[in-house]
């Protein structure tokens, strides 16, 4: 169909944090409410974005109906999580003379590797196909 055609060809600038799913939200270390945490944020191909979804989703339908997951009985499954590609971080505001670049470089990885990493489209939306 017509959007997995378009989807392939766009990449999505995705706000990520690792460590918390809750996204943006406020209080530091030292518990100020007046700070905004602002997670990373990762380009990544709209094909993968939208295939993460999907690959959670079945996951969850295999947790509930199986109790566990087990790729050797699922290789469809196994092959999707194997699935290579390259993400980049990209720089939430601006890059100057500051600016690590070695951050920003191209990262090859496998949809595995962003699977357990909460995700939320960070652009524009407007700017969609």
């Amino acid at each position: 169909g017509r959007w997995p055609e378009l989807m392939g060809q766009d990449s999505l600038d995705c706000g990520f944090d690792p460590c918390d799913s809750r996204m943006m939200h406020f209080g530091d270390e030292e518990g100020e409410p007046n700070v905004l945490f602002n997670p990373g944020r990762l380009r990544m191909p709209g094909w993968a974005f939208v295939e993460i979804a999907k690959i959670r989703q079945e996951i969850l339908q295999l947790r509930r109906k199986e109790g566990q997951v087990d790729l050797r009985r699922h290789t469809g499954l196994k092959a999707r999580l194997n699935r290579q590609l390259t993400v980049q971080n990209v720089p939430f505001l601006s890059v100057d003379e500051e600016s690590p670049l070695q951050y920003f470089a191209p990262i090859p990885c496998r949809i595995r590797d962003l699977v357990p990493l909460s995700f939320y489209l960070s652009h524009d939306t407007f700017a969609l196909p």
